[in-house]
């Protein structure tokens, strides 16, 4: 007994010890240098350069070459780091979970944002000496782009009832904006949405438009933009940003060359990653992950989704859906995730008003929520007849619901003519209306015309998404239910001056709870979507985007494995 003991204790301890040693190899494994990178992301055609005048998909395309002010911290916060925040699809990443980008640090305060520009950051123009020399950039620099950008955005300005008086540079690394009042949306606004990327004041007087001209501070330097083939990208080598691995500090980018296919096929996607033509993949359909599992077990997968979800807008200028309780019913007797499962395979549901799926959330966890406000997120047909019969409606009522056949990836008929027979069982027969993108628009931003509207709003924004709805004026364009709730709208008067952001986001919440039990929406979720690679991709955590569409700071940081691509066959 005593000699088996013995042997166990020595099999357990090599076992250990081997165990820990393959820790080390895992973690002391070598960032590697060179390769190329083929990666596919929403491949849709090559459009302008100049994300001012073509926000998508421009934004994804620039994002290697051009960089922010400010970017999100997905090192420290995202799945590879404490993941505390995993939203990084959206444009709106709060300050607390950026970093620093060519603005090393910033201050912000109801008087001014002072941006305190990184030394040493230099245009790149290898090749393009035509279009202007290799230079510094500077506070000039960020005074051009922070003014071009509020030139397009006009109701910034103090003049116009917003908060910038004026943006200058105080000296060559410093960059004020000086501002009338105070606006919680101002940071991110100006250093880190996606139209806020900095571009050379050179590029702009030579044409942004033309990639030909593109000159950025960025990972890489654009090689070539083909309509109709790829885009495709070199390594900046004088680029200013570095990352640590295991202790060690890396010249950051690792690979030598990105491209990025213009696949606008979806079998022609999944057909290239599968041949490992696509190292990365960073949006595929769940229909497909059973099939991937079988002919390429071999790849890593990881889930994201939307920060768009679809929800049905409930225009209360209609006779019936002006009443609490029918807008109530309708929503209980509506099974969401069903209508996920079936639409998507894979999404989130607890997301609208306020997406609550990770630490940032300003409504907390969804089981803390109050009852009554939990209780609308169950699939409750007879609790939904009672709302009708206390209305006054034991019969239900009819109404149409308009949408657009080709939004959220072709899916909105689906979800209607799901709703339409959800709606059925409690009595309210639904109309369908398909209209075509353009038409739904202009009939959503008229306010009339429909009784139920099916489209997406932004989630991660509450105030600027709860602002669409406190302002009742005819003149807002994007208040689709016609809300009106003077309570909400004082309190987000009040939420738009509040400096101290914990107070800040108590007020927040309060109006969440409000418009959450004023179903002035019905939430029906967000799609998901899965982000694929092969094993030989290095340093890789399934991360989607870094903040909007923005692929740069994340690929930057990659590295290829070519001995282990070679020993895969491919």
């Amino acid at each position: 007994m005593k000699k088996c003991q013995k042997n166990v204790f020595v099999f357990l301890a090599i076992s250990i010890f081997s165990f820990q040693f393959n820790i080390d190899l895992a973690f002391s494994e070598e960032p590697k240098y060179g390769g190329k990178l083929s990666f596919y992301f929403w491949g849709q055609e090559v459009p302008s350069a100049d994300v001012n005048k073509n926000n998508w998909v421009t934004r994804m395309y620039i994002s290697p070459v051009l960089n922010r002010l400010v970017e999100a911290d997905f090192v420290k916060f995202g799945p590879r780091g404490t993941g505390e925040f995993t939203q990084f699809t959206t444009d709106n990443v709060p300050e607390k979970y950026s970093r620093g980008a060519l603005a090393k640090s910033w201050d912000v305060n109801p008087e001014k944002i002072v941006f305190n520009i990184r030394k040493g950051v230099m245009w790149a123009a290898n090749g393009k000496e035509n279009i202007m020399k290799s230079r510094e950039y500077d506070a000039n620099d960020c005074a051009f782009n922070l003014n071009r950008l509020v030139n397009k955005n006009k109701w910034w300005k103090s003049e116009n009832g917003g908060f910038i008086d004026s943006i200058y540079a105080q000296d060559k690394y410093t960059c004020v904006v000086k501002t009338s009042k105070y606006s919680p949306n101002a940071f991110t606004n100006l250093a880190q949405h996606v139209t806020s990327v900095q571009y050379a004041p050179e590029v702009i007087k030579a044409g942004a438009g033309n990639w030909k001209n593109l000159v950025g501070t960025g990972p890489f330097l654009l090689k070539e933009a083909v309509v109709g083939s790829h885009i495709s990208y070199s390594r900046n080598p004088n680029y200013w940003n570095t990352t640590k691995i295991d202790g060690k500090k890396y010249k950051l980018p690792f690979i030598d060359e990105l491209i990025m296919p213009i696949l606008p096929d979806e079998s022609t996607q999944i057909a290239s990653l599968r041949t490992g033509k696509l190292d990365l993949m960073g949006t595929v359909s769940v229909k497909y992950k059973e099939t991937l599992a079988k002919t390429s077990p071999d790849l890593k997968n990881n889930g994201w989704v939307e920060i768009w979800p679809v929800v049905l807008a409930l225009n209360m200028n209609n006779k019936y859906l002006s009443d609490k309780k029918v807008r109530q019913a309708l929503m209980t007797a509506v099974d969401q995730n069903a209508i996920i499962k079936a639409a998507w395979g894979y999404g989130a549901s607890y997301n609208f008003p306020v997406d609550w799926r990770d630490g940032s959330s300003i409504l907390g966890p969804f089981n803390e929520l109050p009852n009554s406000i939990k209780n609308l997120y169950q699939y409750n047909p007879s609790r939904a007849k009672e709302l009708l019969a206390e209305s006054g409606y034991p019969k239900g009522f009819k109404a149409e619901i308009v949408f657009s056949p080709s939004a959220t990836a072709g899916t909105h008929g689906e979800i209607a003519t799901m709703i339409s027979a959800y709606l059925a069982e409690i009595g309210v027969e639904l109309k369908l209306k398909s209209l075509e993108g353009t038409a739904l628009s202009t009939l959503m931003q008229s306010r009339k015309g429909y009784d139920i509207l099916s489209t997406n709003v932004g989630s991660k924004n509450p105030l600027g998404m709860f602002g669409s709805l406190a302002n009742y004026s005819d003149k807002n364009k994007w208040n689709t239910p016609n809300y009106k709730n003077n309570k909400f709208s004082e309190l987000h008067n009040k939420a738009k001056v509040t400096v101290n952001t914990k107070d800040r986001n108590a007020i927040l919440k309060e109006m969440a709870l409000m418009l959450m039990d004023d179903v002035a929406y019905i939430p029906i979720g967000a799609s998901g979507r899965f982000g694929y690679w092969w094993p030989w991709v290095k340093n890789y955590y399934g991360e989607a985007m870094s903040g909007g569409t923005s692929i740069g700071p994340y690929i930057e940081a990659l590295w290829i494995d070519q001995k282990l691509k070679s020993d895969m066959g491919y």
